[in-house]
């Protein structure tokens, strides 16, 4: 049974996005996540959003930390992708769980909300558009080294990103969305950084394993601020044989 839930982002109010350990729960079935992403001024589908899923709940802690509990590595929980099509609608299968819903599109906030899969759900996300004082984070020099790999290989992405203001940092979730595997990572920060007090701009980096089958895979990087001000995506193509 496909239950329906409105899902309502509130994306002024995902800063200071500190994080969470995951529940304990009971097991739950698998299921279908069917969403649309939708501008919450006019009402249509926002085409071509990019989504991540979080295992586990939202903003979970991330346990790659220092002694002072500063964030070395990307956030493993950070796993499943998936991009909307032309009228915002997309679909990812997830294992039962909560799990963190994470969305993102050029010219909008971005904004994340809390689900539990049990079974096939389906979900309607608004989006705000940006303000005109939003200042965007930049991102370029997106890498993949190389650029062609053996099936199952591994490879190296390295991206160069810059918040848009010094008021609004960074937060952790630089992240690469694979839409045909349906894979998210989040990328490795340059130095340690905190959430709430500052990553830090320059090359983020991450090691990938590329998809078992050959042809040729997007992969797109998108970049959130601890104010929920979202990068416009930028991507490169892996070509497996």
């Amino acid at each position: 049974m496909t239950r329906r839930v409105l899902i309502v982002l509130i994306v002024l109010s995902c800063a200071g996005c500190g994080g969470e350990a995951a529940d304990a729960e009971e097991p739950a079935e698998a299921g279908t996540l069917r969403g649309l992403a939708r501008d919450a001024w006019t009402e249509r589908g926002v085409p071509r959003a990019l989504v991540c899923v979080e295992r586990g709940g939202l903003y979970v802690n991330n346990r790659w930390v220092d002694e002072e509990g500063r964030t070395t590595v990307g956030n493993p929980s950070f796993a499943f992708g998936a991009i909307a099509d032309d009228s915002g609608v997309f679909e990812v299968h997830l294992p039962g769980a909560r799990a963190g819903l994470h969305v993102f599109a050029d010219g909008y906030r971005y904004g994340a909300e809390r689900v539990s899969v049990d079974g096939d759900i389906e979900a309607t996300v608004l989006l705000e558009p940006n303000l005109p004082k939003d200042s965007v984070p930049i991102v370029s020099d997106l890498i993949l080294d190389p650029a062609m790999v053996a099936p199952g290989a591994t490879f190296r992405l390295r991206v160069v990103v810059f918040a848009g203001s010094a008021l609004d940092p960074l937060s952790e979730e630089v992240l690469a969305i694979q839409p045909e595997t349906h894979a998210c990572a989040a990328l490795d920060p340059p130095a340690p950084g905190s959430p709430g007090v500052a990553f830090p701009d320059g090359e983020w980096s991450r090691t990938l394993v590329a998809p078992s089958a050959p042809g040729q895979y997007e992969t797109f990087l998108v970049v959130s601020t601890e104010g929920c001000i979202t990068s416009d995506r930028v991507s490169a193509v892996l070509t497996v044989k």
